[in-house]
C-alpha cells in the first residue's frame, strides 16, 4: 500500500518535469456495496367495508371497496367500474349470503366423474332496505333483522 501511495505520488507531474505517459492507478480491492432491491412500497388502497349490516345509508354512499365481486350488488345497490359497491336509495343495509343447492348426480348426467361441476360456492350480496319496509315490519320480523343487521333500535328517519 505505501509503495502504491509513493508511486502515485511521483507520477504527479511537477513544474520541472513533464507529464508522464502512464500514470498508475489504483482499484477497488472490495465491490462496493451497490443498491438494495427492496426499499419500494405501494400505497394503502384503503379496500374494505365502509358500512356495516344494520346502518343507515343515503343514496350514494359507498358501502364496500373491493377488487372483483367479493360482495354481490342486490336491491337498491349498484356497482361501479370498480367493483365499488353503492347505495342507489336511503335506507338500511343488510348483507345476506346465498349457497346454491348442490345438484344431485342424475342432473349432472350421471356418475361419470368427467363432467364439470358448477360453480358451488357462497355468495354475499348486499342490500338496501327501504324505511317504508322497516315500518311495515311486524316485532318478531323487526328483532330478527335486527339481529342479523345489528340495528340499535326502531329509530327511523324520514
Amino acid at each position: 500500500m505505501l509503495r502504491s501511495l509513493t508511486a502515485s505520488l511521483t507520477a504527479l507531474p511537477t513544474p520541472n518535469s513533464t507529464l508522464h505517459l502512464y500514470t498508475p492507478l489504483r482499484f477497488a480491492t472490495k465491490k462496493s456495496g451497490g443498491s438494495t432491491k427492496n426499499g419500494r412500497d405501494s400505497i394503502g388502497k384503503r379496500l374494505g367495508l365502509k358500512k356495516s349490516g344494520g346502518q343507515r345509508v343515503n343514496a350514494g354512499n359507498i358501502i364496500v371497496r373491493q377488487r372483483g365481486t367479493n360482495f354481490k350488488a342486490g336491491e337498491g345497490v349498484m356497482m361501479g367500474k370498480d367493483y365499488t359497491l353503492f347505495s342507489k336509495t336511503d335506507g338500511w343495509l343488510k348483507f345476506t349470503t346465498f349457497r346454491p343447492n348442490k345438484p344431485s348426480k342424475s342432473e349432472m348426467g350421471g356418475s361419470t366423474g368427467n363432467v364439470r361441476r358448477p360453480n358451488m360456492k357462497k355468495k354475499k350480496f348486499c342490500h338496501i332496505v327501504p324505511d317504508r319496509e322497516v315500518l311495515r315490519m311486524k316485532d318478531s320480523e323487526f328483532e330478527k333483522f335486527r339481529a342479523e343487521g345489528g340495528l340499535k333500535g326502531r329509530e327511523i328517519v324520514m
